[in-house]
């Protein structure tokens, strides 16, 4: 028995071994297949990373098995070519070059025996070019790198579309071509001046090699006629509204003084920062010395025609006045016209004039503030014998009574007189013009208003230029110079201001004439100086 039990014992005792190490042996397959669980999920991880990345990188990926077709793509490459991945999966990578190219990749593909091959695709006769689904065309630049994969050859294909580089290679070439062969002389700078590029026309208009200018300031230029306070302004403007232009007279190489017409730009990046200052010059000596030859011979001439016109019209006036009784009937019309066409050469005499004194800068402004109720009520009280010869009514609103502008009255009611009497002469009989004040935002508008034909659509950009007539439609002896609303626009701009109108044929025509408000101050010395 006791035989028996120690048997027993030991069984059991070899079964309990037999049952740990079968637990322990578990537990350790346990441990290895968790391991093996969370590296499978880790390369599951891993793996849709890359895919991730591999699909939304912008570059194309394909990858290519050794005869030539697609085993992957991804969802860029697809993109690029206008593919469904299932569409393109197995057929030939050449599929998406363009017939020309692919010859060119083939060879380039064969005579190539390193493991990293870079293809331009171009040629004389080709340039690199993709082709998607729907047959156009695109520039690619391709990449390859041949692989091995569990035995099996693969040839992996980077495709990147070039398309927005090559349109900026294209406008940086025609930016060059024509930074150099403009007429215009260019001049680039940096943000503090510093000349970094000019192109040939600069150097000629300045006489300066270029190794000269390159790294010097432009003030090198400066002949010292315009003061500090000239180029202190010129700088506020550019500061503020990023453009300037305007005259300038500057100093060549050799000490000649020149004027200059200089438009100046500000570049700024995408971010808003100023990184440069580009200069447009004109070189206009020609141009100042004709201006120059054009204004003497105005000069001239309208001395030498106004001093014997003004004894002719004296003496028409005599014939046409106190002796008119005594002259026969045909030789009174006579008389009159001759008077008539006398004192229109007159007035075109003085409008060449004044047009001429404006646009060279020779005529003289006073400014000072003016009240806009006096000076339009004179003007009205000025043109209403003119206003009752052609039987015409002028209504006159003041809506504004305080308004008050800085200007040069005798020009501003020079005007406001062209345009009253245009609307008069256009008015017919019977009708009435308004002439009305009132205010607009940060301006004060005068409006002169007449109910005749109106202007002509196609006439509208014509308007204001010299010896621009929209019609004949006027009362019989009312002729015009063609040059009253050109001179007109000339003074409201020297005044800071801008002129327009609206016209409906037929029916009535509105010009109106803006001026920058100011305060109400001096406006009783004003208005008596008005008077």
């Amino acid at each position: 028995v006791r035989g028996l039990e120690a048997q027993n014992r030991e069984n059991f005792q070899r079964l309990y071994i037999m049952l740990l190490v079968t637990l322990m042996v578990s537990a350790h397959s346990l441990v290895l297949i968790r391991q093996s669980m969370r590296q499978r999920e880790a390369l599951q991880d891993s793996a849709a990373r890359i895919n991730t990345i591999v699909n939304n990188i912008v570059d194309g990926i394909i990858t290519v098995d050794s005869n030539g077709s697609i085993e992957s793509i991804n969802q860029s490459a697809a993109r690029m070519f206008g593919y469904e991945t299932s569409q393109i999966l197995g057929e030939r990578f050449t599929l998406l070059l363009e017939e020309c190219c692919r010859n060119i990749y083939l060879d380039q593909l064969q005579n190539d025996s390193s493991e990293r091959v870079n293809h331009a695709i171009m040629t004389d006769e080709c340039e690199g070019l993709g082709k998607r689904q729907d047959g156009s065309t695109f520039p690619i630049e391709l990449a390859s790198n041949q692989v091995t994969v569990k035995g099996q050859q693969l040839l992996i294909h980077i495709v990147r579309d070039i398309t927005e580089r090559k349109q900026a290679d294209q406008t940086m070439r025609l930016a060059a071509s024509v930074f150099k062969h403009a007429s215009e002389g260019i001049v680039v700078t940096d943000v503090n001046g510093t000349i970094q590029s000019v192109n040939p026309a600069y150097m000629a208009i300045t006489q300066y090699p270029e190794d000269e200018l390159i790294g010097k300031n432009p003030r090198l230029l400066q002949s010292h006629k315009q003061d500090r306070e000239f180029y202190e302004r010129m700088w506020e403007t550019i500061l503020r509204s990023g453009h300037w232009e305007g005259e300038i007279w500057n100093r060549r190489k050799n000490g000649e003084i020149f004027p200059q017409w200089l438009s100046i730009n500000v570049i700024k990046d995408s971010h808003g920062r100023t990184t440069n200052y580009v200069g447009v010059a004109w070189d206009i000596s020609e141009l100042k010395a004709s201006q120059q030859i054009k204004e003497e011979f105005i000069t001239t001439v309208s001395h030498e025609l106004r001093t014997p016109l003004t004894s002719v019209l004296v003496s028409l006036g005599i014939l046409s006045g106190d002796m008119g009784e005594i002259l026969p009937v045909q030789a009174r019309k006579l008389v009159s016209l001759a008077h008539s066409n006398s004192k229109r050469l007159v007035r075109l005499i003085d409008d060449i004039l004044d047009m001429e004194k404006i646009e060279a800068g020779r005529m003289t402004f006073h400014f000072e503030p003016l009240h806009l109720a006096t000076l339009v009520q004179r003007v009205v009280e000025d043109c209403k014998a003119l206003a009752e010869q052609a039987k015409v009514s002028i209504t006159c609103r003041i809506q504004n009574t305080d308004a008050c502008v800085n200007g040069d009255s005798d020009r501003l009611m020079q005007a406001v007189t062209n345009l009253l009497s245009n609307a008069i002469k256009f008015s017919p009989s019977g009708n009435s013009v308004e002439i009305v004040v009132n205010t607009h935002a940060s301006m004060h508008r005068i409006e002169v208003t007449d109910h005749g034909p109106g202007i002509p659509g196609e006439f509208h950009e014509h308007i204001f230029k010299r010896f621009a007539q929209a019609n004949k439609i006027r009362r019989q002896g009312e002729t015009g110079t063609g040059l009253g609303l050109s001179i007109t626009k000339l003074i409201v701009q020297q005044h800071g201001g801008e002129i327009g109108f609206l016209s409906i044929p037929g029916l009535r025509t509105t010009f109106f004439i803006d001026l920058p408000r100011v305060e109400r101050i001096h406006i009783v010395t004003a208005a008596s100086n008005l008077n």
